[in-house]
């Protein structure tokens, strides 16, 4: 599941028209990291919670959200779909050693057949992109003690993308599980 920098700018009709630029790494002593370093900067909380919108991310790369974007190609390997997804923003729950995270992307493209899926993900326009709202919930082997900070293992049994109804149905429940658990102790 790579993340892509995409440079965009405005097409005629008010649409955006983005451009691949390169594939970058944001777990390892990367952007999140180096983000989560500077939240942490003078406080001794463990866990540490933080917020980072894509402008945040971006700025740590160097960039700028005015004419850039981080996607996500969620199948980068499939020969005859499309799967792209705009990172929004992220929320992060640091323990000492590792990070759970929840991303907020927004629908491009969700298994679009297309000719060519190299050459469409190298330039493509979202005037018919639906923009859901998609949550993706990860963790990061880094926390307010240190850490790699790379990705932990996510297959076949984890890493999900809950769309608005999904999550909405997973945070009552848990929040009504929590409560109940709580109060037996």
């Amino acid at each position: 599941m790579p993340f892509i920098l995409y440079k965009w700018e405005r097409n005629g009709k008010g649409f955006r028209v983005f451009e691949r630029l390169k594939q970058v790494k944001l777990a390892g002593y990367g952007p999140i990291a180096s983000y989560v370093r500077q939240v942490q900067s003078g406080k001794a909380v463990t866990p540490l919670q933080w917020h980072a919108t894509e402008a945040e991310i971006l700025t740590q790369l160097g960039k700028s959200e005015r004419d850039h974007a981080l996607i996500i190609d969620l199948k980068p390997t499939v020969k005859t779909v499309v799967s792209l997804y705009h990172m929004r923003e992220i929320w992060g729950f640091s323990y000492e050693w590792w990070t759970p995270i929840a991303i907020r992307l927004e629908m491009l493209f969700a298994e679009e057949d297309v000719q060519d899926p190299a050459e469409f993900k190298q330039k493509f326009g979202d005037e018919k992109c639906p923009r859901q709202q998609i949550h993706e919930f990860l963790y990061l082997q880094g926390g307010t003690q240190g850490g790699t900070w790379i990705w932990g293992p996510v297959g076949s049994v984890n890493g999900a993308l809950l769309p608005p109804d999904a999550l909405e149905y997973f945070l009552e429940v848990l929040a009504n599980s929590l409560k109940s658990h709580s109060t037996t102790k």
